[in-house]
Formats: structure tokens, sequence, C-alpha cells
């Protein structure tokens, strides 16, 4: 096969100076490791020959269809004298399993946890009923980690936090940490000013010191667990498992923390707004409040009025209402849209359905309306949802990237087409 010298932009961004070398020599050529470093494709009419040109492209789609493994999202837990032994436990255990790659058996190239122990000096610390645990690092892991738990003693108003410690928490906030504080550690989280004029989660013993050491704090000690923007505060106790599940559901989509709750043998989402202390007691799955929301469940797709749940239930819409608000901390209305919205997310997260298809299964309607209501849960449209938390989501197919920037007519990313 007779050799044609190459003259154009490709044989100037590869350096060649001398003879021209055939296209296996290219074996050790650099990849950039991302989309936006790769250059413009050159046209077919400066390829030396159709079948090397077709070779190049071969080679470049190949390295970019390699498996994309993303940063780890570093959890550092800062662990404080007298610390919940069970609060410690909770984020160690359900991050922790998706730094063993367990949850689910996700692919290895889902984004995962890592869980890093910290305290004000490394070593042994002493923690709830008796028990001790020696934490590795210091609280310069703070600078570095993307969320930060807060954990603190159970009841007692833990004293003034030392400067190093505030302007750590301070730095993590600035550069866009994910904050978390629980129980007493909201206390901690206040004496930094971070709190000022939010709604935090707080238990009920700690609530009245609460607001008397900093009243720019609106105090919810019915609660369990609240986010505003980067700032996350919980009660505590069992809330701290629905509130790590309710971060890995935000970070990865409701698939995924089904997986890791059917693990733990907990429930995959627990509403922050639920009341700490439920006056009545779940009624028994048969005949009771269980065996109604499975009723519900099954109906999704349908319209449902109040009155049907409660002819379901066979109790007075009035009654249903009460005993609803009682168990979870909501109205009928409000947990049936919760419950649509979530099984939107499922299927944008598993199937390919077309989106009208998945708004009238999870019985939202139209596009317009799902689309609606999952910006306003998750801030992303329908397709950005998919792209990003989709089967083929956690990174951009990169070889449909090459094929797009040789296409100028499509819209870039981050432009919204018609019907996303």
């Amino acid at each position: 096969m007779t050799r044609v010298e190459h003259k154009g932009p490709l044989r100037e961004r590869q350096g060649v100076n001398k003879s021209p070398r055939p296209f296996h020599h290219l074996s050790s050529f650099h990849l950039p490791s991302s989309v936006d470093q790769w250059p413009n494709f050159p046209p077919k009419a400066e390829w030396r020959s159709r079948e090397e040109g077709l070779g190049f492209e071969r080679m470049i789609k190949g390295s970019l269809q390699r498996p994309h493994t993303p940063k780890m999202h570093v959890v550092a837990v800062l662990v404080t004298p007298a610390a919940s032994v069970l609060e410690l436990a909770i984020p160690a255990e359900v991050f922790g399993r998706f730094a063993d790659r367990s949850a689910q058996g996700q692919e290895k190239s889902r984004p995962r946890y890592v869980v890093r122990m910290c305290a004000m000096q490394p070593g042994l610390i002493p923690v709830s009923h008796g028990v001790s645990i020696r934490v590795p690092h210091g609280l310069d892991e703070l600078s570095s980690a993307d969320t930060v738990f807060i954990v603190s003693g159970n009841h007692d108003y833990p004293p003034e936090p030392p400067p190093a410690l505030v302007k750590a928490l301070e730095q993590a906030h600035s550069r866009g940490a994910r904050v978390v504080a629980v129980r007493s550690g909201v206390c901690i989280l206040a004496a930094t000013g971070l709190l000022d004029g939010r709604r935090v989660a707080s238990n009920a013993d700690l609530a009245d010191n609460l607001r008397q050491h900093h009243p720019a704090v609106h105090v919810m000690p019915s609660i369990l667990y609240t986010a505003d923007e980067n700032i996350v505060t919980c009660a505590g106790g069992t809330a701290v498992l629905d509130l790590c599940l309710d971060i890995v559901r935000r970070d990865h989509g409701v698939t995924v923390t089904h997986g890791a709750a059917r693990q733990l043998l907990a429930p995959p989402h627990r509403s922050g707004d639920q009341a700490q202390a439920v006056d009545l007691p779940l009624p028994e799955r048969t005949g009771g409040m269980s065996e109604l929301l499975d009723w519900i469940r099954a109906r999704l797709d349908q319209p449902l009025a109040l009155s049907d749940l409660a002819e379901a239930a066979n109790v007075s819409p009035r009654t249903l209402a009460r005993r609803f608000h009682s168990a979870l901390g909501m109205t009928p209305i409000q947990w049936i849209t919760n419950q649509r919205i979530r099984l939107a997310q499922h299927l944008l997260e598993t199937t390919e359905d077309p989106i009208s298809e998945i708004a009238r299964t999870a019985g939202l309607g139209g596009p317009g309306n799902l689309r609606q209501q999952l910006v306003r849960t998750t801030g992303l449209s329908p397709r950005d949802y998919r792209r990003r938390f989709g089967r083929s989501g956690h990174g951009i197919d990169l070889a449909s990237e090459v094929e797009r920037r040789r296409s100028p007519a499509r819209p870039p990313y981050g432009v919204a087409e018609p019907g996303s």
C-alpha cells in the first residue's frame, strides 16, 4: 500500500518532522484523560488512507470507551469525646459498604465513598458506654473531605469548640464540602455561625439550650433531619441511618439507595420532616396502614383521591388523614406524590422508556409535570437525571461525545433539548 505523506494539521499535532510513520507506531501516543482535551479530529480528506484513518479512529474510540473511575468521595467522621457509638457506626457502615464495592453489586465504575475517622488529636478517643476508638487522622483530614460528619455526645450540651475546629469547619464549608451535624454536633456547628437563619433539626433534650446559646438558629426539635444546601443537621439516633441513605439517594439515585437499604435491612427512605416520636403505634400489617401503603403503590398510575384511600382502608377521610400524618408526618397526597417521584426516578435509572411513558406509569400525567416535580426535588430535568444516574450514567458516553464533536449541528451538553 502506498503511503501518502501527510502535511495537514494532524501531522503538526503529532509533532512529526521527519518521514511519515505508519499509525501502528502510535501505540505509545499519549491519550488525554478528559474529552475536553481532545483536539478536533482531522477531516477524512486528511487521512493518509481510508484503512489507516479508520484504524486511528477505532484506536481513539477504544481508548475513550475505557471505564472511567470517578474520584472517591471522602467522608470524614469527626469523633469527639463521649460521642454516640451508634451515631459513629452508622455512617461508617453505610458509606463503608460502598468503599468495599458491596452495595448491590454495582459496577466498579460507579462513584464510591471512603470513610476516614478523624479527631482534634489522633489517638484513642473515649466515646459512649465505656467504648474507646482509635482514630488515625487529625483535623487536617477535613481539608480534603467531600462530606464532614460532626458526631458529639448524647444529651449534654457540648463546651465551646476550640478555634482550630471552628476554622476547619468554616474552611470545609467555604470550599463546598457538605457539613453534617448529628445530635449535639449541631451545637458545635452552630458555634461557627453557619446555622444562623437556618432551620435545623435538634434532639429535644438539647433544643432549649441550643435556642438560648444561638437565638438566630431556627430549632426544630420534632423532625428527624434537615438539608439546607450543603448544611445538614440530624436529631441523632436511628435517624442517622435515614439521613445517610438520603445522602446516598441524592448522590447516586434511588436504585443504588434501595440496594444499600436492602443489605442493611432498612427502609430505603424516611423523610426528614417525619416526626421524631409517633403518638400512635403503626398498625399491624394485616388490615393496617402497611397494607394500605402497598395498595397505593400498586396503583400509582391511577388517579387517587383521599376518598378512594379512605374507602380502601374502610375509614372516614378525616380519620385516614389524621392517621397518615401521625404515622408518616405528611398528608396522604404528599406521600403519594413522593412515591410517584421515586418511581419515576427508578424508571429513569433502570429503563430506556420514553419520558412521556415514565410520566404516565408513575401517575404524574405528562412530561411537563414530571419535569416540574423532578426539578423541585433533585434540581435536575428528567433527561439530566437519566444521564447522571441511569445505567449508562456516572460519566458521559465518550464515544458518543466524539461523534457529537464531529457534528456541530447538535446542541452542546448543558443546553436543554425540547421535551427534556
